[in-house]
This record gives C-alpha cells, sequence and structure tokens, in this order.
C-alpha cells in the first residue's frame, strides 16, 4: 500500500515547493507517494557524493537509519529544498521521525521557558550552546528562532523539537513593547499570552520562568539557585498617582486570570511536578554534577553556590515599579506581605527570592500544567549597591550560568522524559 504525503507537516512556503514539483512531475499531489519521493532522492544521490557528502543519503539507507543519525550526516546542504521537503516528507509517511516539527500536530508537548531580561536569556542560551556547560546528552544546540516560523515572532531565542517534546525558550523584554528603559508590568501582562500561547500554537504542557532575584537571606547564597512552584504579587503601596492608574489596569486584566495580589498563588501540578520521585531522583543524582559547574559571583558569593529546591518555595514579584532608586523599599514591602500570607496559611512555606516577572508569568500560565521557576540569587535584599551595583556585569554572568545550567539540565531530562508531561490523543 502506497503512503501518501501528509501536507499538514509543511509550512506555506514547503507545501508550494511540493506543489511545484508534482506540476513538473505531472503528477497530482494528494496521490503523490513514496515512487516519486523514490525517484527524487535517487536523482539527487549523484549529488551528494560528487559534493563529498556522505553516501548514506540514499533511499535504502533512509530505510536502515533513523532521521537523527541522517541529519548528523549534515547532507541537507547539498539537497535541494524541493528534495529536502520530499525526504523529510518520507519520514513522516514512514512514521519513523521521532522529532517533529516546532509546528506539529495538536498533539504536540509545549515546554515554555520565558526569561525576563535579554541578560538573562543571553546567559541561558550562551549555557545551552556550550558543549561543557550543557549536560553530554542533551547532544545539539536549540535551534534558531528563524526555523521556527517563516517570520519568527518577537521575543523567541530558540528551540529544541526533539522526541515528541517542543521546548521554546523567550525574552520577555524582547517581545514587542519591551525594549523600554523601566520594567514596564502593564507591557508584560499585554504580550506575556503572546509567547505563552502564540496564535495556532497549543497550550504550553510545561512553563519554566528563569530569571535572577534577591534573595532574603541574612547569610549570602548569592549564586545558589532556588527551584519552587508557587508564586505571589505584591504592588507597592506607595505608588504615584500615575503609577496607580497603571496599576489599576494591571490587577484589573489579573483579575481577568482569576489571580490576586498578595496572595499565595500556587500551581499544583507545579508542585507534583517538582514532589514526582522520578524529578526528585534526577535531581539527587545530577546535583553535584551541575553544582560542578557553577560560578562563584564576585561580590558576597556563597560558600559554595548550590541548588536550592522545593515545590513549597514562593516565587516574591514586586510589580508596577518604575524606578530602580524604589526596588528595596519595593521589595522589602513585597517580603512583609508574603510573611503575613504564609503565617495565616495552613500549609508550610518558604521564600524563595524577590524579583518582577516570575508570578506574572504564571498568571498566564494554563492552570493545569506544571508551572515552576528557576531563578538564581544574584545580592541579598536591601543590598543591591553593595553586592550587585559595582560589578553587575559580572555578577549577573556568574550567576545567571547557574540558573542556566540547572535549566539545561532539567530541559534534557524533559526531553528525554516526555510522558511525564505528554498529552492525552
Amino acid at each position: 500500500m502506497e503512503l501518501k504525503l501528509n501536507l499538514s507537516r509543511f509550512t506555506e512556503d514547503e507545501v508550494k515547493k511540493l506543489h511545484d514539483f508534482a506540476r513538473v512531475r505531472r503528477v497530482n499531489l494528494s496521490e503523490l507517494a513514496e515512487t516519486q519521493l523514490r525517484e527524487c532522492m535517487q536523482t539527487q544521490e549523484k549529488q551528494f557524493t560528487d559534493a563529498g557528502e556522505y553516501p548514506c543519503c540514499s533511499l535504502a539507507a533512509h530505510e536502515r537509519q533513523t532521521k537523527s543519525q541522517i541529519m548528523s550526516k549534515r547532507w541537507t546542504k547539498s539537497l535541494s529544498v524541493t528534495g529536502l521537503v520530499l525526504a523529510l516528507a518520507l519520514h513522516g509517511a514512514i512514521g519513523q521521525a521521532a522529532t517533529p516539527s516546532a509546528l506539529e500536530s495538536p498533539k504536540e508537548t509545549r515546554v515554555v521557558v520565558i526569561a525576563n531580561t535579554s541578560a538573562e536569556a543571553d546567559g541561558l542560551m550562551a549555557v545551552l550552546t556550550s558543549a561543557d556547560m550543557r549536560p553530554r546528552s542533551l547532544h545539539n544546540t536549540p535551534q534558531p528562532a528563524e526555523k521556527y516560523a517563516s517570520v519568527p515572532p518577537h521575543g523567541l531565542r530558540g528551540f529544541y523539537a526533539e522526541n515528541g517534546v517542543t521546548v521554546e525558550f523567550w525574552c520577555v523584554w524582547e517581545l514587542p513593547g519591551g525594549d523600554r528603559p523601566t520594567d514596564d508590568t502593564l507591557n508584560k501582562v499585554n504580550q506575556l499570552p503572546n509567547a505563552i500561547q502564540p496564535p495556532g500554537k497549543v497550550a504550553p504542557a510545561m512553563v519554566i520562568a528563569f530569571g535572577t532575584a534577591a534573595g532574603h537571606w541574612e547569610t549570602s547564597y548569592n549564586g545558589s539557585v532556588v527551584v519552587g512552584s508557587a508564586v505571589l504579587l505584591h504592588s507597592p503601596s506607595f505608588l504615584k498617582d500615575k503609577d496607580k492608574e497603571v496599576a489599576k489596569a494591571v490587577t484589573n486584566t489579573l483579575a481577568t486570570r482569576g489571580v490576586a495580589l498578595d496572595t499565595i498563588v500556587e500551581s499544583a501540578s507545579g508542585w507534583h511536578f517538582l514532589s514526582n520521585s522520578n524529578v526528585t531522583g534526577f535531581f539527587d543524582e545530577k546535583r553535584a554534577e551541575m553544582e560542578a559547574k557553577f560560578l562563584k559571583p564576585p561580590l558576597n558569593p556563597a560558600a559554595d553556590p548550590v541548588v536550592l529546591l522545593s515545590p513549597n518555595r514562593i516565587g516574591l514579584s514586586s510589580i508596577n515599579v518604575s524606578r530602580t532608586s524604589d526596588y528595596a523599599r519595593a521589595d522589602k514591602e513585597t517580603l512583609d506581605v508574603a510573611s503575613n500570607a504564609m503565617s495565616k496559611s495552613t500549609k508550610t512555606f518558604d521564600v524563595g527570592g524577590v524579583e518582577t516577572t516570575h508570578a506574572l508569568i504564571r498568571a498566564f500560565s494554563p492552570k493545569d500544567a506544571p508551572f515552576i521557576y528557576v531563578t538564581a540569587i544574584a545580592n541579598r535584599l536591601g543590598y543591591f549597591p553593595m553586592e550587585l551595583g559595582p560589578r553587575r556585569a559580572a555578577q549577573h554572568v556568574a550567576v545567571i550560568n547557574n540558573a542556566g545550567v540547572v535549566t539545561a539540565y532539567l530541559v534534557d531530562w524533559i526531553i528525554r522524559n516526555p510522558t511525564l508531561l505528554a498529552r492525552s490523543p
């Protein structure tokens, strides 16, 4: 029985090239099947050999090797675009392809990783592109955003598409309107839905907030990485009248998501994810390997930067702060509000750190998908002028590297264990 092409696997440009191929060969595209693919591949084989590429691209070799083995030979640079599309179609028809397109069917499993600042996104991508820093089992660097769509969305830095899982890496500051001198909360609440669920994409099966935070401990944990699943939002009480109008718009938007300020917002599925024995076992096994790749920041580093993981650690977000000089005061107020909320809770919580964005990302994440945050401690709360300001770039590079290492190992584990997040057909 001939296997037919599945056009839903291809972009608009690829479908156009398939139509061109069918017109030249005078065949009906809906009837195009393995016979046409075989003819195309055989006519290309001499081109591979003449170009000095591996001769493993014959159709017989296609039927013996997995797609990842074929692609590792880098034969695509001498294959015409039409030939490449048809070769991918052959794999799709046979049903052996382990790596779906980033714009795959609704059954795809999307994991969305969102960094706040460009510096944080830079550090994360630097780890993922470093063979020394990422885990050995994560063999490849992320694919560039240009391969995600013909017009890459703003804010997307890159993605993996392996083993039925698509992991996307986004930057909040690079979303439309994000290039402003202040940390614009209103723009974040307007733009985050476009990253978490772009038009035409399925809802994410997991969301990971990535960034840096101030630690609340008197002892320095600078350079350590906190992983948690609960959050709390607070808007400072000392806002000026103009800022109060913006804050009201933010609060109203959050209310449409069922999220209230000054309240502990849990992620039940995030809690279960971080409590899963497979996940805790993974962290126990890889903790020493991850921490061995941590860098000590130059200003008041922790004696030994470590991973602090608990599903009950709350990430605190101070929002609507438009002046850097107000952060110390706003963060202290947020910490006081969180302490009050924790004292009234029947559950035991601890604070993970204070920053600006993790809780906003949680607010726009699907309620039934695991949400967690991975944040590096850059300085102690209230010590920004002493522990970050004097050597901000060096301090950030070190601590962001550490959060990037933890995220890279976690992403690798998720890709290798897709059934933990896989959606039901």
